[in-house]
C-alpha cells in the first residue's frame, strides 16, 4: 500500500481529463470518530468544501455509509450528494429514495425476537449503546471498560448462533452489526449507483473509506478505480491516507484541480 500524497502526481495524472465519482464513508473518513455516533457532526468547513466539488461538472459525489439513511442524510445535510445507508439497504438522491432493498416479513419478526435477547444480555453492561437501524442492528462498545468488552463479542456470538441462518455479524470500530444474510454491502451499493448514473458520462470512481466494511468496495474498483484507506493498516486498498484531515486535505486537492 502506497502513502497518497507521495504518489500524488501520479494520481493526479490518472485523474486529469476523466470525469469522475468520488465515493465517501462518513465516520472516520469524513467526520473522526466520536465517543457515540450522534456527536460525528461534519463541520462547516468539510460541508463547504463538500458543497463546491458538487458544483463541478465532472464531480460527483456518493456517500456509503452504515449509518441508517434518514440519519445520514441528515449529518450530511447537502441534497444533490447521493447518500446509500445501511451500506446500501437504502439510496437517495435530490431527497428521493431511489433505491430499497426489500427484507422478508419474517426475518423482521425474527430481528424483534433477537434485538430483545440482547438488550436483556447486555443492558447491564456500563457504556453499552444499541442503535436501531431497522434493517441493521448495531451495539456499540466503545464506552465499555475494555476488560469486558471481549465478554459482549462472545455473548452477542452465542444468542446469535440459532439465528445465523438469518443473521450475521458485521465488525466495525468497537461496534458489532447484527446484518440479515443478504446480499448487501458497500461494493453493491457502489456497483448500483454507478450502473444508474454512469450514462455516457463514463465516471472514473474514487473511493475513501476507513472501515472493514469499506473491503467490499475496495474489492470492487480495485481493478477500475483509486482505492485509498484511512489509516496505514491491513488493507486491499491501493494508497492510505493517516487520518480524517488528509482526507480533506486530498478533497481540496481534488477541488483546486477541477478549477
Amino acid at each position: 500500500m502506497k502513502y497518497l500524497f507521495t504518489e500524488l502526481n501520479n494520481i493526479l495524472n490518472i485523474l486529469k481529463n476523466k470525469n469522475i465519482f468520488l465515493f465517501l464513508d462518513y465516520d472516520g473518513t469524513l467526520v473522526s470518530i466520536k465517543d457515540t455516533p450522534e456527536k460525528a457532526k461534519m463541520s462547516g468547513s468539510v460541508r463547504k468544501v463538500l458543497k463546491i466539488l458538487t458544483q463541478k461538472k465532472k464531480i460527483k459525489i456518493g456517500i456509503i455509509s452504515g449509518r441508517e439513511l434518514k440519519d445520514l442524510k441528515k449529518m450530511v445535510g447537502i441534497k444533490n450528494i447521493i447518500c446509500a445507508g445501511n451500506h446500501g439497504f437504502k439510496i437517495s438522491y435530490l431527497n428521493k429514495i431511489i433505491y430499497t432493498k426489500r427484507i422478508k416479513k419474517n426475518i423482521y419478526l425474527k430481528l424483534k425476537g433477537l434485538k430483545s435477547k440482547i438488550k436483556n444480555e447486555l443492558c447491564d453492561e456500563k457504556g453499552i449503546l444499541f442503535e436501531d437501524k431497522k434493517e441493521i442492528f448495531s451495539v456499540h462498545y466503545r464506552l465499555v471498560n475494555i476488560k469486558r468488552q471481549a465478554i459482549i463479542i462472545k455473548k452477542i456470538k452465542r444468542l446469535i448462533k440459532k439465528y445465523k441462518k438469518f443473521y450475521s455479524l458485521k465488525y466495525g470500530k468497537k461496534v458489532i452489526e447484527i446484518f440479515p444474510a443478504i446480499d448487501i454491502n458497500k461494493g453493491k451499493a457502489i456497483k448500483w449507483i454507478l450502473k444508474k448514473f454512469n450514462n455516457k458520462r463514463n465516471f472514473y470512481p474514487v473511493y475513501i473509506g476507513d472501515d472493514m466494511t469499506d473491503e467490499d468496495a475496495f474489492s470492487v474498483l480495485k481493478k477500475n478505480g483509486l482505492t485509498v484507506c484511512v489509516g496505514n493498516k491491513r488493507t486491499i486498498a491501493e494508497y492510505f491516507l493517516k487520518n480524517t484531515k488528509e482526507v480533506i486535505n486530498f478533497l481540496k486537492i481534488i477541488r483546486g484541480f477541477y478549477e
